[in-house]
């Protein structure tokens, strides 16, 4: 890796950057940050930590900088203007460490969840990963992708990839679904920026009714596929 006196290096908050950016930051011998919300100037950093809890400032003075980015705390920029320099890295040959085996590409017509502006997200209260077709059903409605709480990952119900919050993906969506989620607070701490939250759950007592802008008490096997109708019908 050659970066110039004052570049620096920046990835979305992912799990391959989290894996990559601290190497590149020891590599360079520079502190990394992480999480960054808002740029205040160019050394200037505004980043969240405590699964959202505290809003924090950074002053880095490295002349490199490595940082990741909540993508979704960032409006999109505009595609016009100037186009950046392209230098090519020179070809490195491989040491053998690693055997390339396969590779297996998802393909559906949903957002990918880290840059999606609508999530639907699901958690215990849909009891089986068969019931996640419902949300997969109204995500379709919605042009949303579809993410779940850490319980309903460990619970098998969908793959580790659909996580969403501080240990997942895409903490700031636009448009929040909550489904079945009684809202522990690490996870209300996680999602309590996204622009509106809607919730659905049977218990009216759940913690996820604090944070939402509009609450659905009923049964989501019976509201879940009746709203998925009523956007159907909408579209």
């Amino acid at each position: 890796l050659k970066l110039g006196e004052e570049d620096g290096n920046m990835r979305r908050t992912s799990s391959f950057g989290e894996n990559l950016l601290p190497r590149v930051a020891g590599k360079l011998d520079v502190s990394q940050i992480s999480d960054i919300i808002q740029i205040k100037s160019p050394d200037t950093f505004v980043r969240t930590l405590y699964a959202g809890k505290i809003i924090c400032t950074v002053k880095c003075e490295e002349k490199v900088k490595v940082f990741s980015v909540q993508g979704t705390a960032f409006e999109t920029a505009a595609t016009s203007g100037g186009n950046a320099s392209v230098e090519n890295a020179p070809t490195i040959s491989p040491v053998g460490l690693s055997e390339w085996l396969h590779q297996t590409l998802l393909k559906n017509d949903w957002p990918h969840l880290t840059s999606a502006k609508s999530v639907v997200c699901g958690g215990l209260g849909l009891k089986t990963r068969e019931n996640f077709k419902l949300l997969y059903d109204l995500a379709e409605q919605l042009r949303a992708s579809v993410s779940a709480t850490l319980a309903a990952v460990n619970a098998g119900f969908v793959p580790k990839d659909l996580l969403v919050g501080e240990r997942g993906k895409n903490k700031t969506p636009k448009l929040y679904v909550a489904v079945g989620i009684s809202g522990f607070m690490q996870h209300l701490a996680e999602i309590k920026d996204s622009k509106t939250i809607v919730a659905i759950n049977e218990d009216p007592e759940a913690p996820i009714f604090q944070v939402a802008d509009l609450g659905i008490v009923a049964d989501l096997f019976k509201v879940v596929p009746e709203l998925t109708e009523l956007l159907k019908k909408k579209r």
